[in-house]
């Protein structure tokens, strides 16, 4: 009883979270050195910890004598279930040794092989990449070899079934597009197939298997061109410091980003589902090519940085857990069901993999996790709705997607920050204005925080005339660190100080920016 008031307690604190309070600000703070219970408080930790233990135990119920998973697809995916199956029980903590997940592996390992034997027919983009990434997330230790850091060190049995499996999707990506399908004639490229090959080839590397840079390369290339050209412009939002992470307000920071998102293949709308598979691949690519490939320079590293950035915002402006996001009808209701579990999936891997707190203003895992634990089952499953009842009914993809959703307490990687480059504030000309923002954004706070990769102010100037007018804009942020930041730019470049003063009143600042706003037109001639 106390439990169950106790999680009622926690549902009603998150509900009440999903409309966070908002303050101007400018920078977002370091994510490094964030802890768990930081993140989503004690009480609901312990709601989720519970959950997915009930989920865990339905989903072993649901296995078949022979290790399997055999739900409506095991016919078309002889691998895929099984491996989903072996996923979720791997995230969720299970030892590889305790009997669940050690016969489901079993299993994948024997209808392998068979599959193999018959010519490899019956293989499946979704059924190999997932069966990679059940092998490595429930087989794997850390380990060393030689000069190089293996994360995860496999059986030299295992590691020989990985390779085979990781060439088969190699030789299983379009040419030309750099994309995956499912492996039959009549089917086109799709960005569903995409996620999961380029995530079990990022899994594959982490156990020591060799994948070259250009398998990712020319799928970046394709994923930048199936991203919408244009979208609204939208703020980006950060929380502020300090801790408890979870209580804390969020905030809207200088830089803005086009909502811009994916759909299933290139001529279809965007849906939530999509956008957060394609962020997924933007993501992934990105962290597999630095310093890898020889065209992944600064420009293409900037511009598939604000790819990603524009794909978060398209989920955070048309943010919901409660249902797939589709804001042009493209799906029809069924499908909208159908795909829901999934599409939370994808939100998780999309802001896991990029290392990203917040999809808009949108504290996307604590919303996600509340309505998680509202909707699961007495008997620890998720529901989907009968199409022939319309009726809800425990469902093995819901399930397994929920508790991979959950599973992120148990996922170090998830919270890893993806590394900081170098920038190269001389491609400044070449960007649109919304490109311009981010990276002055980006360098200024860098300016503030200073250390390693703190930028000078004179490198500042390579960014244009443009500059001049962002660095006055932000010495009237109502952030005194923003103007004191910006001011001491402008004032080291221009060599005077117009009368301004960060600290002083807005009405003696306003007096100063208008002599500034007439010097920085003629800096910019």
């Amino acid at each position: 009883m106390r439990h169950m008031y106790l999680t009622l307690a926690v549902l009603g604190s998150l509900f009440c979270f999903l409309q966070p309070k908002i303050v101007a600000a400018t920078e977002q703070p370091p994510q490094t050195g964030v802890g768990v219970d930081d993140l989503i408080g004690p009480a609901l930790r312990e709601s989720i910890s519970t959950s997915m233990a009930k989920g865990v135990t339905w989903l072993q119920s649901q296995q078949k004598g022979d290790g399997s998973f055999a739900g409506e697809h095991h016919t078309a995916y002889p691998l895929g279930e099984t491996a989903l199956g072996s996923l979720v029980l791997a995230a969720c903590g299970m030892s590889p040794r305790r009997s669940s997940l050690s016969r489901a592996i079993d299993h994948l390992r024997q209808t392998h092989s068979s599959i193999k034997k018959e010519g490899g027919l019956r293989f499946r983009t979704y059924g190999v990449a997932l069966t990679i990434l059940a092998l490595v997330e429930s087989q794997g230790t850390s380990s060393t070899m030689g000069s190089q850091k293996i994360e995860i060190e496999l059986p030299e049995g295992d590691r020989v079934w990985l390779d085979s499996m990781k060439r088969w999707l190699v030789r299983n990506q379009s040419r030309k597009k750099g994309t995956w399908r499912y492996p039959r004639p009549d089917s086109q490229y799709d960005l569903s197939n995409t996620q999961f090959a380029l995530l079990a080839l990022k899994a594959a590397q982490r156990a020591g298997v060799e994948v070259k840079a250009r398998i990712y390369f020319d799928a970046l290339k394709t994923l930048l061109t199936l991203q919408e050209e244009t979208g609204p412009s939208v703020p980006r939002y950060a929380r502020e410091s300090g801790p408890p992470r979870h209580l804390a307000s969020v905030k809207i920071t200088s830089a803005h980003d086009r909502a811009r998102g994916f759909g299933y293949q290139g001529s279809i709308r965007p849906s939530g589902s999509m956008t957060a598979a394609g962020v997924v691949g933007l993501a992934v690519c990105q962290t597999q090519l630095l310093g890898r490939h020889p065209h992944f320079n600064q420009e293409l590293r900037f511009q598939t940085q604000q790819a990603v950035h524009d794909g978060i915002a398209w989920l955070g402006n048309y943010f919901s857990v409660e249902e797939l996001p589709d804001p042009h009808d493209t799906l029809t209701a069924a499908e909208k069901r159908s795909h829901h579990y999934y599409y939370l999936y994808s939100l998780e891997r999309a802001c896991g993999v990029s290392s990203t707190e917040l999809a808009g203003k949108w504290d996307w895992y604590r919303s996600g996790a509340a309505y998680l634990l509202h909707r699961q089952r007495a008997d620890g499953s998720w529901p989907v709705v009968s199409l022939e009842s319309q009726t809800e009914q425990s469902s093995f993809l819901s399930t397994c997607y929920a508790l991979l959703f959950l599973s992120r307490l148990s996922d170090p990687e998830s919270r890893r920050v993806t590394p900081q480059v170098k920038l190269d504030l001389s491609l400044g000309p070449k960007l649109d204005d919304n490109g311009f923002q981010s990276i002055f954004a980006t360098a200024l706070r860098r300016y503030q925080r200073g250390g390693e990769l703190a930028l000078p102010a004179r490198e500042f100037v390579k960014m244009g005339p443009r500059v001049y007018e962002c660095l006055v804009g932000a010495m009237s942020s109502e952030d005194p660190d923003e103007r004191e930041a910006s001011f001491a730019v402008i004032s080291s470049i221009r060599g005077k100080t117009l009368g301004y003063r960060p600290h002083d009143t807005e009405k003696k600042r306003e007096s100063a920016l208008k002599k500034w706003r007439v010097d920085a037109k003629r800096a910019a001639r």
